[in-house]
Formats: C-alpha cells, structure tokens, sequence
C-alpha cells in the first residue's frame, strides 16, 4: 500500500467516524466524554430550577432571612455557571480532530475545575447550612428536617461525585 493509499483510506474512516452525530460508529454507544457533557448539562438545568423554586420552598417553610436566601441562590447560581461552564468545555473537545495530549489535558483540567468547585462550595454550603439552622432556633423540627436532608445530601452528593470521577477516569483511561 502506497502512501497515497493510506492517507487517502484514513481520511476516509476519519470522515466515517465524523459524519455520525455521536462520533460514534453504528450511533448506539456514547463515549465517556458525551456522558459527562449530558450530566454536567442536566446538573446545569437542575440548579437553575432549585435556585427559582428553592425560596419559595423555604419561604412556606418559614424561613425568612434574605441572608439565607441570598446564600442559596448564590450557591446555586454558581453550580449552574460552572456546570455550564464544564458541559460546554466538555463538549468542545473533539476525540477525531485533536491530538491525544490536547484532549487528556482539557479533561483534566475539566476534572481539576470540578474538584476545585467541591473545595469552595462545600465549606460555602456547610456554613449555610449551620447559619440556616440557627436561624430556625425556634422549631426544632425543621432543625431535624435540615440535618436529615444534610446527611440525605452527603450520602447522594458522595455517590454522584464517584460517578463523575469514574466517568472521567473512562475518559482517561479509555
């Protein structure tokens, strides 16, 4: 096989490759980088949601300190910025065009910005969670109600995080 040959049949498997809307030959598997894309794009939506309907909820809860309601929609307006900000980074990494160490640095730097966010955002969520808590001093059932959804949202967020960490460990890895 010539040289000419072979530029010629690899174009044309890469042309293959890239004229499946998925990138993926028969369009039935998504890659591990599609997948975190879409989970980084849903988890983007969710926030946005739970920022708007998050007051009202604590509003009938009888939560009505502006701080706090203040702090949630921060919270949550950066989760969905940076989720936003991951899916689209995500997306743009392109398997058949770029070479191999341009996508293993873009993912892991996907992957650095995902867990620089954890390190801020918790200590951001535990404080106000606590300021929440002594803020409704006077009911000592919706303390209970914080510290159960606080415990649910551990346990949930811990298994979510290890789902993304495996994911980006797939794409890593192959």
């Amino acid at each position: 096989m010539e040289l000419d040959e072979m530029k010629s049949s690899w174009n044309s498997a890469k042309n293959n490759i890239n004229s499946r809307p998925d990138g993926c030959p028969g369009g039935k598997r998504r890659t591990a980088l599609q997948r975190l894309g879409d989970k980084y794009r849903r988890f983007s939506i969710f926030s946005i949601i739970m920022a708007f309907c998050g007051p009202s909820i604590m509003q009938n809860a009888g939560i009505d300190s502006p701080w706090i309601i203040a702090g949630y929609m921060i919270l949550l307006a950066g989760a969905a910025l940076t989720d936003h900000i991951l899916a689209n980074s995500i997306k743009a990494i392109d398997l058949s065009a770029m070479p191999v160490a341009e996508v293993l640095e873009r993912t892991l730097k996907c992957r650095k910005i995902h867990l620089l966010w954890l390190a801020v955002a918790m200590p951001f969520a535990i404080f106000w969670c606590a300021v929440m808590a002594y803020d409704v001093h006077a009911d000592i059932y919706l303390f209970y109600g914080i510290c159960a959804g606080g415990v649910v949202g551990l346990i949930v967020g811990i298994r979510v995080l290890f789902r993304f960490l495996r994911d980006y460990r797939d794409a890593l890895h192959g």
